[in-house]
């Protein structure tokens, strides 16, 4: 059974780089450094502009003197910043870049372990970027900020990117839900989402949790719905929180609770989306899981060349799962053959 332990922030909406996983749309107007830029006229009312600058770390103003810091970066073609603070709030800063070429999508994991000292934010380096064509956006905000949350609002309808939502309202469900499962005590879990029903239907993250406590009880039917609709939302209006991580375990649920219905076909579909997905990720631990069962499903469709493919792969990257594949009943077929015989030998 997978747990929640995704990440030790797995129920709070970190930020995430917003880029698109998919093909988007492109935006209605041409975008410029100033249009991306906020007019006064559009503060909410008792908000300000402060003329300085005001990251909650050090490393974005590093960054905003020097973006081609240690030659890891291009000259940016133009620069600014805008401070924002609520009324009673100290604020924090959104800069902005424009660059002579695209910004490429390969230096988001370089920029990443510049801003946050790792591979996702954290309370002390809480800031978000977004890519976009020509253009780079960093939010330096303290988590969840009022002011962080109206400005991704405010850019949602200007450029495509995957801006996620803060949820504050279901925070302490979020929480709730995650002690449940750790606990094993799934319906509790879904007691405290569907407390919340009209809300939890709309929220990605959500839906999410809501698969991983179905799981947990068995109710695969269940579960294959709550992450698939998990999975539209995030394409959708919704941004997943964790990079690709809970996408891919949305996947990779969806993937096991269609291979307990008996839905291989269907499965191997899902499997082939969740495989690439973590290689995307590079991590082998959630690659070799998605290998195993995505096997497991070409065993069972009796198309044994992929599934010997599949699996041995997955093998290399995790060899103690060569005895549980020896005594699995999805290979009984599969290892009435030679070379079956001796993968798992």
């Amino acid at each position: 059974m997978r747990t929640l332990a995704l990440a030790a922030t797995s129920f709070v909406f970190i930020a995430l780089v917003a880029e698109s996983r998919a093909a988007q749309q492109p935006a209605a107007k041409p975008i410029t450094l100033e249009s991306l830029q906020i007019a006064k006229s559009e503060l909410p009312a008792g908000w300000t502009f402060v003329d300085e600058l005001r990251c909650v770390s050090q490393q974005p103003l590093g960054f905003f003197d020097s973006p081609e810091t240690a030659g890891l970066f291009p000259k940016a073609k133009a620069k600014a910043f805008q401070t924002i603070a609520a009324a009673g709030s100290h604020g924090g800063t959104v800069l902005y870049f424009e660059y002579a070429e695209p910004f490429e999508a390969r230096r988001k994991s370089t920029l990443a372990g510049l801003l946050w000292g790792g591979v996702e934010p954290s309370k002390m380096h809480p800031e978000q970027f977004a890519i976009y064509d020509h253009f780079l956006v960093i939010l330096s905000f303290p988590q969840n900020s009022d002011e962080a949350e109206w400005v991704k609002d405010r850019l949602r309808p200007m450029i495509p990117l995957r801006l996620p939502r803060a949820w504050k309202s279901l925070q302490p469900v979020f929480a709730e839900a995650f002690n449940a499962q750790r606990a094993e005590q799934p319906d509790r879990g879904l007691a405290a989402l569907q407390k919340h029903a009209d809300e939890v239907a709309k929220c990605s993250f959500a839906q999410f949790l809501t698969g991983e406590l179905y799981s947990q009880k068995q109710d695969h039917a269940a579960a294959e719905k709550a992450y698939t609709r998990a999975l539209e939302l995030d394409v959708k209006d919704d941004p997943l929180p964790g990079e690709d991580r809970i996408v891919w375990a949305s996947l990779d649920g969806v993937l096991i609770a269609q291979c307990m219905q008996g839905k291989m076909k269907e499965g191997i579909v899902t499997g082939e989306k969740a495989a690439a997905v973590a290689r995307r990720m590079r991590d082998d631990k959630s690659l070799s899981q998605t290998l195993y069962n995505l096997a497991c499903a070409y065993a069972e469709t009796s198309r044994f060349e992929e599934a010997h493919k599949t699996l041995e792969e997955c093998l290399r990257l995790a060899p103690n799962l060569k005895d549980q594949a020896r005594n699995d009943s999805s290979f009984k077929k599969a290892l009435e053959r030679k070379d079956f015989q001796d993968l798992v030998k």
